[in-house]
C-alpha cells in the first residue's frame, strides 16, 4: 500500500499540488471568516429544558 501512495502523490503534477494548496488555503480562510458567525449564532441558543411535548400532554389528560 505504501508503495501504491507514492505512485498516487507521484502522478500529481506540481499545478495540480499548488491548485489544491490554493483551494485549501482559500476554505480555511473562509471558515475563519465564517467562525464568528458560528459563535454569535452558538451564544444566541437556548435551550428550553421544559419540553413542550408535557405542556400538550397535561392539557391532553385535562380534556378527557
Amino acid at each position: 500500500m505504501h508503495k501504491h501512495t507514492q505512485e498516487a502523490f507521484g502522478s500529481i503534477g506540481q499545478e495540480q499540488w499548488s491548485n489544491a494548496c490554493r483551494h485549501a488555503d482559500s476554505m480555511v480562510e473562509k471558515a475563519m471568516k465564517n467562525d464568528h458567525v458560528v459563535e454569535i449564532s452558538l451564544d444566541k441558543l437556548i435551550i428550553n429544558l421544559a419540553d413542550e411535548s408535557s405542556d400538550s400532554a397535561a392539557s391532553d389528560s385535562n380534556s378527557d
